[in-house]
C-alpha cells in the first residue's frame, strides 16, 4: 500500500486534549503580554492590589498574641512544666473569631462558655454563640473545654446545671475539663446567700462535688473555677483541690495563691491576633513526663490510658498550613481504641518549628490523660 493510502493513525483522546490545552493556553498568555504591554501602568497597579491582598490573607491580624502573654512570672513549682497559652470566651466576645489566626499566633487551647443560670431569675441559658465557638476553635485545631456559669444554691441546682452542660455540648469531644464557674456576681442570688451566710464552704463545696459527679458518671474530668478571692475567703480553695482540677482567677502579674491550680486566668483584658477587642488570657501548666489522672476515682470499670500504648504515626511532621499534627494510635493490648468514643486528642506548641506535644485523654470506658512529645521540622 502506497503511503497516499496509508489512514492516519487517530492520537488517543488524552493526547488531543492536552493538546487543544497547550494551545489555548498559549494564545491566552500572549493576548495577557500584549495587554500588559499597551496598558503598562494598569498592569503594575493590578499586580500591586493582587500583593496587598495576599499578604493581608497571609499575615495575621493585630500583631503577635504572644507579646500579651509575656510579663507574667509562673509560680516555681511549674519551672519544669511546658507552658501552654489559652484564652476563654463567651458571647462576649462576638461571632467575628478568626479562630485560625488565634491558633497560629500560639494560643492552643480555649475554654468555652456552654450556658449559665442568671443571677436574679435563676434561670437557666444556653449561650448564644457556644455552636459557633466551639465548631470555629475545634476546626482551628484548638484544645477546647467548657464552661457553666453557675448560681446554684443547693446540689440539686448543681445537678442541673452539670446535666445542661452534658446536654448543650453533646458530640462536641472535650479535650480538656468540664467546668463549673463559681464566683459572686454583682447582687446575684448566690452572692446574697454567701453574704448572708445561708452558704458557706462546705455547702459550696458540695454544690461542686454534685456538679462535678454528674460530669464524671459520664466520663469527662471536671474543673472548679474560682477567682483569688473567692477561693481565699468563701470557699476553701485546699478542699475543692483535693477533689478536683482549680482553675484559678488572679489578674495580677503573679499570683500569691498558696494552694495546688492547673491554670491560671491571668488578664481579662489580653488582645489576641483573630479576635476584636479585649479577651481573658489563661495559662495552662502542663508536664509531660506524668499522667494527668482522672478526677473520677470511684470508677474502677475504667481503664486508665497509662496501661495502654500511645504512640505517634509520624514522631518527626511538618507544618503544613502553618500547623503539625502526626497523629496517633493508641492500643489497649491488641485492640486499636477509636479516636472520639474511646479517646480524644489535642496538640499543644505545634504551631513553629521545635518541640510539640499530643495530649490523649480517655472518655468513655478510659480515662487519664497521657502527654507524648514530637520534633517538628
Amino acid at each position: 500500500m502506497s503511503p497516499t493510502n496509508r489512514r492516519r493513525r487517530k492520537q488517543p483522546l488524552g493526547r488531543r486534549i492536552r493538546k487543544a490545552l497547550r494551545k489555548k493556553l498559549r494564545a491566552l498568555r500572549n493576548r495577557l503580554l500584549r495587554y500588559i504591554k499597551a496598558n503598562k501602568f494598569k498592569s503594575f497597579l493590578i499586580g500591586l492590589t493582587a500583593v496587598l491582598i495576599l499578604v493581608m490573607l497571609l499575615v495575621p491580624r493585630g500583631g503577635s498574641s504572644l507579646e500579651s502573654y509575656e510579663g507574667y512570672t509562673h509560680n516555681a513549682r511549674f519551672e519544669e512544666d511546658v507552658i501552654v497559652n489559652g484564652i476563654d470566651v463567651s458571647y462576649a466576645q462576638g461571632n467575628g473569631i478568626d479562630w485560625n489566626d488565634v491558633k497560629k499566633s500560639g494560643v492552643d487551647f480555649a475554654f468555652i462558655r456552654a450556658g449559665y443560670r442568671a443571677a436574679q431569675t435563676g434561670k437557666i441559658h444556653k449561650d448564644d454563640l457556644l455552636e459557633q465557638h466551639a465548631k470555629g476553635a475545634q476546626d482551628a485545631g484548638l484544645m477546647t473545654g467548657y464552661y457553666f456559669f453557675s448560681q446554684a444554691l443547693t446540689m440539686e441546682e448543681a445537678k442541673e446545671e452539670a446535666r445542661k452542660l452534658l446536654e448543650y455540648t453533646e458530640g462536641y469531644d472535650p479535650s480538656l475539663p468540664y467546668v463549673i464557674d463559681l464566683e459572686t456576681f454583682g447582687n446575684g442570688r448566690q452572692t446574697q446567700a454567701i453574704l448572708n451566710r445561708t452558704l458557706g464552704a462546705m455547702d459550696l463545696y458540695l454544690i461542686a462535688d454534685a456538679f462535678c459527679s454528674v460530669i464524671e458518671e459520664a466520663g469527662y474530668d471536671t474543673m472548679v473555677y474560682g477567682n483569688y478571692d473567692f477561693l481565699t475567703h468563701y470557699a476553701d480553695g485546699e478542699f475543692l483541690g483535693n477533689r478536683t482540677h482549680i482553675w484559678l482567677a488572679h489578674y495580677h502579674h503573679k499570683t500569691s495563691y498558696p494552694h495546688g491550680y492547673s491554670y491560671w486566668q491571668a488578664s481579662e483584658s489580653g488582645s489576641i491576633v483573630g479576635i476584636d477587642g479585649a479577651v481573658d488570657l489563661d495559662f495552662w501548666y502542663l508536664d509531660p513526663s506524668k499522667p494527668i489522672y482522672s478526677t473520677d476515682q470511684s470508677s474502677q470499670d475504667r481503664t486508665s490510658l497509662t496501661e495502654c500504648n500511645v504512640s505517634l504515626r509520624d514522631h518527626s511532621p511538618k507544618l503544613r498550613f502553618g500547623i503539625a499534627e502526626p497523629g496517633v494510635v493508641v492500643k489497649d493490648g491488641f485492640r486499636t481504641l477509636e479516636e472520639g468514643k474511646d479517646y480524644v486528642c489535642g496538640y499543644v506548641h505545634n504551631t513553629a518549628n521545635g518541640t510539640g506535644y499530643a495530649v490523649v485523654t480517655g472518655i468513655g470506658d478510659y480515662k487519664d490523660t497521657v502527654t507524648t512529645s514530637f520534633l517538628i521540622r
